[in-house]
């Protein structure tokens, strides 16, 4: 009897750990649910969400044939376009064929997101782009991938929209703006495009931060107040911020042509073929607590606007750059500040033909050349930290400079010399032990004959 109460004990065991997986998978399937409608229980949709192909999507929401409402009729987007449920336009796989936008939206005040689309091979001619927005305020563009078109995403006369999260590769430009404001342009992938990363024309009070924008073969970011064709006029790029950027290996990294009153801080710009920052006919630009190495030249600032004011390049970090650390050309009334410019291969800051500026209190050490001004006048340079250098500071054609405070460090240094060192005052210190060591010997050979 106990036998057989062992024996029904044993298979019931074996029955249990026979059905064991399939409870257990049942089990594993279950949260694996709950997770995925968890990840996608958000403002957009309560239902499970994959991506699906679609034709290109042209909105005119000042055309009723072609409106919001007509596109949400057709499914290719939910939402009330309000700011609590905008338009939503999700998880679309969009091939162009080689022609037009994969989404086109124009007249458009409504809020609308567009989210997590794939779009590619759209046209090459009339900014044609993954995504295009024409006359559009309050969108989101948010985690797509615009690669291989025209352009990758192309803003014009657009304001208070968001860009954040896209990749844009292998595009003419990845992301371009033309007479744009309030436009933030966040933590994006741009690289791999064959004119520039970034592009911004006219454009004013945008937000340009925490992009990483690499192997463009242009510039990186570029920022103008004019098309390319157009004459010089007055600066309109007024009041951008450009900060937190990885820029780098581009051509140029980070460019701002006929702007003013914009802020470039907290970048990283390295391994740049020409350029790591050039900013050339602005004024009132602060560039700060960037770190520029490894470029051709660190930071350009090239033909001011000839106001008074002019740059302010402070807490810069620009090291290892194959000829400047810091150039400055036909520039006035600037000031260079606790920059740490180390290791260039030509000179540390290089100032030609630029006047009425100050260079103070930077460090500036290990250079072939420290401090270089050539045919400039009434400038300051004080407090300036200086050496290692093979010339510490030279002037070529200049007058009215004025030097202080700047360590052992005297200007005019040449080669041959020995940069800390008054060399009159060393000859006179190896003169004098050299007469008191003859008269030790002297004395020393005095006593020997004595003795014998």
């Amino acid at each position: 009897m106990k036998s057989n109460q062992i024996t029904k004990t044993l298979i019931l065991i074996a029955i249990f750990f026979t059905f064991l997986p399939i409870f257990t998978d049942n089990l594993s399937f279950n949260s694996r649910e709950r997770n995925i409608i968890s990840v996608y229980d958000d403002d957009f949709d309560d239902s499970i969400k994959t991506s699906t192909l679609s034709s290109p999507i042209h909105i005119d929401d000042s055309n009723p044939s072609m409106n919001w409402s007509v596109a949400k009729a057709a499914g290719n987007c939910t939402g009330s376009g309000n700011y609590t449920h905008p338009y939503v336009i999700e998880d679309l796989i969009i091939d162009a064929e080689g022609s037009g936008s994969c989404i086109l939206i124009e007249n458009s005040n409504v809020y609308f997101k567009i989210v997590n689309c794939t779009l590619y091979n759209s046209g090459e001619i009339s900014n044609d782009a993954g995504i295009r927005l024409s006359y559009v305020t309050h969108s989101q563009l948010i985690s797509n991938n615009c690669s291989s078109n025209g352009d990758g995403i192309y803003l014009e006369n657009c304001n208070n929209n968001t860009i954040s999260s896209n990749t844009a590769d292998n595009n003419y430009i990845g992301l371009n703006l033309y007479s744009c404001d309030d436009i933030t342009i966040s933590g994006n992938m741009v690289y791999n495009n064959s004119y520039r990363g970034i592009n911004l024309i006219a454009c004013d009070n945008n937000t340009i931060s925490e992009n990483t924008v690499s192997n463009n073969t242009g510039h990186g970011i570029y920022f103008t107040s004019y098309e390319d064709n157009d004459i010089v006029k007055e600066a309109v790029c007024v009041g951008n911020i450009v900060s937190g950027n990885i820029v780098n290996d581009n051509n140029v990294g980070i460019t701002l042509w006929n702007c003013h009153n914009d802020t470039i801080s907290g970048n990283i710009v390295s391994n740049n073929t020409a350029w790591g920052i050039f900013l050339v006919w602005s004024y009132d630009i602060v560039v700060s607590e960037n770190i520029a190495n490894n470029n051709m030249e660190g930071i350009l600032l090239d033909i001011s606007r000839k106001t008074i004011s002019g740059y302010i390049i402070s807490g810069n970090i620009a090291n290892n750059n194959l000829f400047y650390g810091i150039d400055v050309y036909n520039i006035e009334y600037s000031i260079i500040l606790e920059n740490i410019v180390n290791h260039n291969g030509k000179t540390g800051i290089h100032v030609e033909d630029s006047d009425h500026n100050t260079i103070s209190k930077n460090t500036i050490n290990d250079n072939s050349r420290g401090i270089y001004l050539e045919n400039s006048k009434y400038n300051i340079i004080s407090e300036n930290i200086l050496i290692g250098n093979n010339e510490c500071i030279i002037e070529e054609n200049c007058q009215g400079n004025v030097f202080s405070n700047n360590g052992d460090c005297t200007y005019g240094q040449g080669d041959g010399e020995i940069p800390g060192y008054n060399l009159t005052f060393l000859i006179g210190i190896l003169f004098i032990t050299a007469i008191l060591i003859t008269k030790k010997l002297k004395k020393s050979n005095g006593s020997k004959n004595t003795q014998h």
